[in-house]
C-alpha cells in the first residue's frame, strides 16, 4: 500500500533537473514535493504523459477512475483515462498486475463510459463525438498490448 501522505521525492529520493529555469521541469519538481494525496487530476496526467513515476501514478489514476471513469481536468475538460490508456507497453509489460487492475477497471465500467450520465445535452454530445472515440481508440490499442 503506498503512503499517501508522502511525496513522490520522499518516495524515491530527490531527482536532479537537467535543466532548473525550464518551465515543465519547475512544474515537475513542484508536483514531486506534494503529497500523494494532494495531487490533482491535472499533476496525474502530466506525470503519466511524462512518464514519470509511474509505479507510484498509476495506482492513484486507479483510484480515481474507480470513483469517477470520466473525471476530468478541471482546466482543460480532457479526461484522465485517455491518458492513463496510452502509457507505453514496456511499462504494462513489466507491471502486468497493474495492466490487469487496468483492464478489470475498463471491463467493469464500460457501460458508464458508453451510457455515461450526463444532464447538459452539449457535454454529452462534444463527449460522443469527440472523446467517446480517443477512449475507446485507445483502450483498443491498451487490449492488443496483451
Amino acid at each position: 500500500m503506498i503512503n499517501l501522505e508522502k511525496s513522490l521525492n520522499e518516495l524515491e529520493g530527490h531527482i536532479n533537473s537537467s535543466d532548473p529555469n525550464d518551465a515543465l521541469v519547475k512544474k515537475v519538481e513542484e508536483i514531486r514535493k506534494k503529497r500523494l494525496k494532494d495531487l490533482t487530476v491535472e499533476d496525474l496526467a502530466l506525470l503519466l504523459r511524462q512518464k514519470i513515476s509511474l509505479e507510484f501514478v498509476v495506482p492513484l489514476c486507479l483510484n480515481k477512475l474507480d470513483k469517477d471513469i470520466l473525471i476530468e481536468m478541471e482546466r482543460s475538460g480532457l479526461r484522465l483515462l485517455p491518458t492513463l490508456l496510452k502509457i507505453e507497453k514496456d511499462f504494462w509489460s513489466v507491471n502486468q498486475d497493474l495492466y490487469n487492475q487496468t483492464a478489470d477497471l475498463m471491463n467493469g465500467k464500460m457501460d458508464e463510459i458508453m451510457n455515461p450520465e450526463m444532464d447538459n445535452p452539449v457535454e454529452l454530445d462534444s463527449y460522443i463525438s469527440d472523446q467517446l472515440p480517443e477512449i475507446l481508440k485507445s483502450y483498443q490499442n491498451f487490449r492488443d498490448l496483451e
